[in-house]
């Protein structure tokens, strides 16, 4: 894991800001209570009331709990916690059972619709874990426009999913959530559906990791009726793309 996020209760803002500056962490977002020391997030636990536009329109409050805290998380196996003093994982939303079940599923309805990157979210996962993305979940993501992403935004998750090595499942979520119709007014048939994704299968048994991140597009020029160098432009992909 290259990813540690450390939530702090019973404690004050101004205990935490004092034991903050002691470590000598530094301040990552100050009005979200967020600190990195190395490869650690520390935070108090928060909550979030959808405010603006984008992903900065957000008024963020502290939360009185874990529970109240998890609820944030968009989906149930991102809302586990370990409670490190009692040595035991926090599970509220069942996502023990998700994980088991190798499903992608939400933790709150109303919070996820409030931030547009999560549909994108759920298709860099699916690639990367092989996971099926729960039916209800599927419909939600549906229903939720991708307008106010900013580019940069929108690569980060796509570059996620294009390093995945389940890259069927990314292709069939980049579809089935409606990602590549609200993107790139994009839609596919079965029998398209079908070879595309054998030939990923096929190909990737070969892909070297250097590659990796450009395989998918390159396979993807293919099949898609929009233009290769509109989707880079579109998904704000860097110049090295553009290149291969």
């Amino acid at each position: 894991c290259q990813d540690y996020d450390i939530e702090c209760f019973n404690i004050s803002i101004e205990e935490f800001e004092n034991a903050m500056m002691h470590l000598g962490a530094e301040g990552v977002g100050k009005n979200f209570f967020v600190y990195k020391f190395h490869n650690l997030d520390i935070s108090l636990p928060r909550k979030e009331t959808k405010t603006g536009k984008g992903h900065k329109g957000f008024h963020v409050m502290l939360a009185s709990g874990e529970r109240e805290a998890s609820r944030r998380r968009d989906f149930t196996i991102n809302a586990l916690m370990y409670d490190i003093e009692k040595e035991q994982i926090l599970d509220f939303w069942s996502g023990l059972e998700d994980l088991r079940q190798k499903h992608v599923k939400v933790v709150d309805e109303k919070s996820f619709a409030e931030d547009s990157l999560r549909v994108l979210r759920a298709m860099q996962f699916a690639a990367r874990l092989g996971f099926k993305v729960e039916k209800k979940s599927c419909n939600l993501c549906q229903n939720i426009s991708l307008k106010d992403l900013p580019k940069e935004r929108i690569f980060l998750e796509f570059e996620k999913m294009f390093k995945g090595t389940h890259l069927h499942h990314g292709l069939y979520y980049l579809f089935a959530l409606g990602i590549a119709k609200k993107l790139f007014n994009e839609e596919i048939d079965q029998k398209t559906f079908i070879s595309w994704s054998k030939e990923l299968q096929r190909a990737q048994l070969y892909f070297q990791d250097a590659l990796r991140p450009y395989y998918f597009l390159f396979i993807a020029r293919k099949y898609l009726k929009t233009d290769i160098e509109q989707v880079l432009k579109i998904v704000g992909a860097p110049k090295c793309y553009h290149k291969k």
